[in-house]
């Protein structure tokens, strides 16, 4: 019952993104599409940083260790 209404309102906004006109739908899609790109790019930037927060922090252990 859930899933078959979930579809159907999925299949109404599609089909009112269609109805509208062309440039307003695209611009809809391509706003879509660049948030998604930038999620994507952010979290690697966020995965990127941890990993060089980590390695300073192992790093500075050893240092202060072996001193």
């Amino acid at each position: 019952m859930f899933a078959k209404n979930a579809t159907r309102t999925g299949k109404r906004i599609k089909t009112r993104l269609q109805n509208r006109n062309a440039p307003a739908s695209n611009y809809y899609k391509n706003y879509l599409e660049s948030s998604k790109i930038f999620e994507r790019q952010f979290s690697k930037i966020a995965s990127v940083k941890k990993r060089i927060f980590i390695s300073l922090e192992l790093l500075s252990a050893k240092y202060y260790t072996f001193q």
